[in-house]
């Protein structure tokens, strides 16, 4: 399951993995008492927030939100390498995006989206039936 907070949120049992997305914060504070299973993932995963360009233009065209969700899917597919990271937290357990502004709760919805879409190819690509004409190979 995923989630999507803001990073000043406090973390819970069930949030997993805690990713920050957007670029790095200098200094996450955290408090002496938090598990380590709570602490936020300081990556600087700024390649999976939308474009400046793109949220600027949504800002201009709030009466579309088909079009800003299309290009930043559009974003989100041409950086493979950044996303790839969070599905494979996602296949060990929960995951929580965490955003610097509530503001952020709306892509990171999208991108909570796209990862469950892309983490149901996968499953389907690895399951038994896609190997099951092979089997008539030998």
């Amino acid at each position: 399951m995923i989630y999507c907070k803001v990073w000043t949120e406090p973390a819970r049992l069930q949030d997993g993995k805690r990713v920050l997305i957007g670029p790095p914060l200098p200094q996450m504070p955290v408090h002496p008492e938090t598990s380590p299973d709570a602490i936020v993932m300081n990556l600087g995963l700024e390649a999976l927030a939308p474009s400046s360009e793109l949220i600027h233009w949504a800002a201009q065209h709030p009466d579309q939100p088909d079009g800003f969700r299309q290009s930043y899917i559009g974003q989100l597919k041409a950086q493979t390498e950044y996303w790839l990271i969070l599905l494979d937290y996602l296949r060990q357990g929960n995951l929580t995006l965490l955003g610097t502004s509530s503001h952020h709760l709306v892509y990171l919805e999208l991108l909570a989206e796209f990862l469950e879409d892309e983490l149901e190819k996968w499953q389907e690509a690895s399951s038994p039936v896609c190997y099951a004409d092979l089997n008539q190979l030998y």
